[in-house]
Formats: C-alpha cells, structure tokens, sequence
C-alpha cells in the first residue's frame, strides 16, 4: 500500500494519515478485489458501514451455473472480508497493534473473529483519539 499504513495518534507525522491510508487501502481494494469492489464501498464512507450483497431472485429448478453464481457472491463476500482483514491488520504499527488488542479484549469480540467493520471502527478511533 506503498508505505501507508494505520498508527496511533502521537506516531502520526500528519493529522490526515488516517484518510490517507484510507484512500491507499481504497486503491488496493480496487485492484485485488475487483469483483467485490462495488459491495465493500461502505467501508470507505465516513461512517464506515457494512458491506452486503444484493439478494439475487429466487432460483428457477432449471437455473444454470451463470444464475447459480449470484449465490455464491455472499459466501464470497464473507471469504473477501476475512481477507482484508488480515491484509488492514498487516498496515498496523505494532503499537496500533496493542491497542487494538486491548480494546477487543474489552469488548465481546476477538481479533480471531476478524470483522473488518469493526477493526477499521477502532483504527479510526484509535487514530483519531477517541479513546
């Protein structure tokens, strides 16, 4: 993500790094997840949202491998998410790292649950100091 990546506030060299690497996570996004680009839009809002698949019309009992593939969309969503996670966690400095940690060992989710709606909720707000 050419050198950008997600530290806690007073690493910070700029006030805009969050966005910054935001944006840069936005490009890497488009280019190595092109067929769920459109449906992971919402994590790059300002108030970051959860990512969805339209559901497809029901299918008819004669329905083909193209109509099918709708379906598989969802499931590889979920695969997709887990993915960026572990790549938005890799972007981390070790201290955005710790206190990430220590946040979601207050909270009734893990780290090993990799949600990405709710890392990236807490990069933010580590980034920014709302702590």
């Amino acid at each position: 993500m050419n050198g950008h990546g997600f530290q806690v506030h007073n690493e910070q060299a700029s006030k805009t790094q969050f966005l910054r690497t935001m944006q840069e996570l936005k490009t890497y996004v488009a280019q190595c997840y092109k067929s769920h680009v459109s449906y992971l839009s919402p994590l790059f809002q300002d108030e970051i949202g959860t990512p969805s698949v339209p559901k497809p019309d029901a299918l008819p009992a004669d329905a083909d491998d193209i109509d099918k593939a709708g379906f598989q969309d969802k499931r590889n969503l979920k695969e997709t998410l887990v993915s960026l996670f572990d790549v938005i966690w890799g972007q981390c400095s070790p201290m955005m790292q710790a206190k990430l940690k220590a946040e979601f060992t207050t909270k009734s989710k893990s780290i090993d649950d990799k949600d990405v709606i709710l890392l990236l909720k807490a990069i933010k707000r580590v980034s920014h100091r709302f702590l």
